[in-house]
């Protein structure tokens, strides 16, 4: 978990091709009280899950160091 401000921001990752909801990241939400939560992946391409769960290409990561927009 990091902390942004005032906002609680969970990570995860994932060894898919694209990310998709599973249960565990409602629990995560909730258990932790998380305002976002970032699912970094493998892949190029940088997509919504929900309005509160991002799947973040691991280049972009590397490549920039800033997940959260």
């Amino acid at each position: 978990m990091l902390v942004k401000g005032s906002e609680r921001i969970g990570v995860a990752r994932k060894r898919v091709d694209a990310p998709q909801l599973s249960p565990w990241m409602w629990v995560a939400l909730q258990n932790l009280e998380l305002h976002r939560l970032v699912v970094i992946y493998p892949e190029v391409q940088r997509f919504p899950l929900t309005d509160r769960i991002d799947a973040v290409p691991l280049a972009e990561i590397a490549g920039k160091g800033v997940p959260f927009r």
